[in-house]
């Protein structure tokens, strides 16, 4: 499920996005309200166009990430605002394949909802995701 509406821009360190928070989701609660948790998928799923993008412009196609963990990820607010389109930002501060490492942001002007570094893995073909899930070496 994309949940991203718009690049941004892209450079090759870093990828905006945007998503419009005035349509409802799977993940609203009962009272219509956004977690601000849910920014932690936007700032994953940046960080799969980052590493999309710059396939493409490779001429490669693009390969399936896994979200290994995050560090130092802080929610400002418990819920994101019910209006607006908040800017999902990364970072590539780390990349050695197949693992990569960003900063990560979501923000609506001024205010962060969500800021940390994220660390994701990107296997080369079905034989290393295959290894990669079976933790086998």
């Amino acid at each position: 499920m994309v949940l991203l509406d718009r690049l941004e821009s892209y450079s090759s360190e870093s990828l905006s996005a945007s998503v419009n928070l005035e349509k409802q989701t799977i993940f609203h609660d009962a009272r219509g309200r956004l977690p601000s948790y849910v920014g932690l998928e936007y700032v994953l799923q940046a960080a799969s166009a980052y590493a999309g993008m710059k396939r493409y412009l490779l001429g490669l196609t693009p390969l399936i990430g896994l979200f290994l963990g995050t560090r130092n990820c802080f929610v400002s607010r418990p819920y994101l605002p019910s209006n607006g389109r908040v800017l999902v930002s990364v970072s590539s501060v780390f990349s050695e394949e197949p693992i990569g490492v960003f900063d990560a942001k979501v923000t609506l002007g001024h205010e962060v909802y969500l800021e940390g570094r994220i660390k994701a893995i990107q296997p080369r073909d079905e034989k290393e995701l295959a290894r990669i899930l079976s933790n086998h070496p």
